[in-house]
């Protein structure tokens, strides 16, 4: 038997799986993670008050055991016992399974700490930067026949980009551009790359001219359809232009007088598309030149071009300090510094965005347990205040030059040169209403009483009485949806002084109906928010002054 499954090839397939296992594991070990977090305090894993007298656990049979020690000032301490030892389970200072825990607050830490008042945050970051550098082949072909009967334009091109992220593409373009006499031009662009799949670009336009052999004038009216198409994203982009030109030569005695006007305008349906997230600067260059030669022969002329680009999109700070506040002093923050909050589900935004992505303050909780007390708190503000990403300008230029040469009957030489700066920003709206969220400083001329709390403490779930209700049910309109009104058209959109409350549900036309809430000044507490228990925190200044008047 042994015999035979020592012969047997599944067994040796088996062994030599096992021989190749066993020399990789010995050449090249594989990672080991630790079955537990850590080491840990044992003292503050447990907490047993002075009044517990059951010396059996209820709900798992494991022996207790409570043993008052003392009184300092008033506090008791005890020691306990707590029988039920896991294996991964250390002994306390006291020893295994004993504990003497006199009481302690546990800080849950979110986001930024809350006491962080211009401190500042470094960022270090090492990002390659992004290059690309590309050439493109094209030929162009055209011919027209008798008068106005038809007119066609063939082009193909081919272009190779290598990306030092990405590596080498190829994108293969296509496009047939045809008119029906003066009124109607229709045309079809086609690219195909690996990278972003297969895009169409048809378009139509239609244009009427008059001319008048007098005084050779002409006049033009033409309107013109796109339209955008992706397989990979779907229906990218819908564009619409409209122009409208003039023009007229008059011949008296010899001289030429001439004159002109032209006028257009265009409009797109883009879905335009925002990221409000914090983000680094960056900066973008761009350069390109394009070279056309080609002769003409009596209306049929071809033309064989390159294009040479390249791009670059680098960090403009691999090292940066920003200004940091946290939950408490969030109303001293400027524009620039960093604050203390997240965005749920934060994604881009468009204009069929139904619900934006709410802003959520990450304020640190607590925890609290000893003799007579437990529970949890948290810090709440007096004041409205306001969120928003700190300000982050990007840098852009974009250089471009082009030459054209064409022999033959209507030969030519063209040339163009071109260079482009722009920049763009993300941040808060830099507008008067802005000052009215900033924080307020209790003292002369404020209106605050000298008691006033920019931030306090109040245990979760505490019943309190709020002497201000009215600054929630009337100036906030209680549980109503509430917005900023806007002042302004589709573009320059400006902040009011004033709060828009939705009054109802919108209607099956998508009406709804605001009430306008002006407001002049901060919307903040001018009384105490009275609570049964006090929480009062305690800062290494505030322990100096108090050593420093013992002495």
């Amino acid at each position: 038997m042994l015999q035979t499954i020592r012969q047997s090839a599944a067994s040796k397939v088996v062994a030599g799986y096992l021989s190749i296992q066993l020399t990789l594991s010995i050449l090249s070990p594989t990672q080991l993670f630790a079955l537990t977090q850590g080491p840990e305090q044992p003292e503050f894993q447990s907490f047993t008050p002075i009044g517990a007298s059951d010396m059996v656990d209820l709900a798992s049979g494991d022996f207790q055991y409570n043993i008052p020690l003392m009184d300092v000032g008033g506090y008791p301490l005890n020691l306990s016992y707590q029988s039920g030892i896991s294996m991964d389970q250390e002994a306390s200072w006291v020893g295994l399974g004993w504990n003497l825990n006199v009481g302690q607050i546990n800080r849950q830490m979110r986001g930024l700490p809350d006491e962080f008042k211009g401190d500042l945050v470094k960022y270090n970051n090492n990002l390659r930067d992004n290059k690309t550098v590309g050439m493109g082949f094209n030929i162009n072909t055209a011919a027209f026949g008798i008068g106005d009967a038809s007119a066609v334009q063939l082009g193909r091109g081919l272009t190779v980009l290598h990306n030092n992220y990405t590596g080498i593409s190829f994108e293969r373009s296509y496009g047939l551009n045809f008119s029906l006499g003066r009124l109607v031009q229709a045309g079809m662009n086609v690219s195909t790359s690996a990278e972003n799949g297969v895009s169409l670009n048809p378009n139509i336009g239609i244009q009427r001219r008059q001319q008048f052999l007098k005084t050779t004038a002409e006049q033009g009216i033409g309107l013109n359809f796109g339209v955008g198409y992706n397989s990979r994203q779907g229906l990218t982009n819908f564009n619409m232009s409209a122009g409208f030109n003039m023009a007229t030569r008059l011949f008296e005695k010899g001289r030429n007088m001439s004159f002109g006007l032209n006028g257009g305008g265009s409009m797109s349906f883009l879905n335009r598309s925002f990221t409000p997230s914090s983000r680094n600067r960056f900066k973008n260059s761009n350069v390109s030149a394009a070279f056309t030669l080609g002769p003409e022969v009596w209306g049929v002329h071809v033309e064989g071009g390159i294009t040479i680009i390249g791009s670059t999109q680098s960090l403009v700070n691999k090292e940066e300090a920003v200004p940091a506040y946290g939950y408490n002093n969030t109303g001293l923050a400027s524009p620039t510094d960093l604050l203390d909050f997240n965005r749920e589900k934060e994604a881009v935004i468009s204009k069929n965005t139904l619900a934006l992505s709410p802003a959520v303050y990450t304020y640190d909780l607590f925890n609290i347990s000893g003799q007579g007390i437990g529970g949890m708190f948290r810090p709440f503000h007096s004041q409205v205040g306001q969120l928003y990403t700190p300000f982050v300008a990007d840098e852009s230029g974009s250089d471009s030059f082009g030459l054209e040469i064409e022999g033959g009957a209507g030969g030519h030489i063209g040339t163009d040169f071109t260079i482009t700066n722009a920049a763009s920003t993300t941040g808060p709206w830099d507008t008067g209403v802005n000052r009215l969220f900033d924080e307020v400083i209790p003292g002369a001329g404020s209106g605050l009483p000298a008691n006033y709390e920019n931030t306090y403490y109040k245990l979760i779930g505490e019943t309190t009485v709020d002497l201000d209700d009215e600054v929630f049910n009337g100036t906030l309109g209680a549980t109503d949806p509430i917005r900023i009104k806007l002042s302004g058209g589709t573009f320059g959109k400006v902040p009011l002084n004033a709060f828009e409350l939705k009054n109802g549900v919108a209607t099956s036309t998508g009406e709804v109906s605001y009430t306008d809430q002006e407001f002049t000044e901060a919307v903040t507490r001018t009384q105490r928010e009275l609570r049964s228990t006090a929480v009062t925190p305690v800062f290494n200044s505030d322990v100096n002054v108090l050593n420093q008047e013992k002495l």
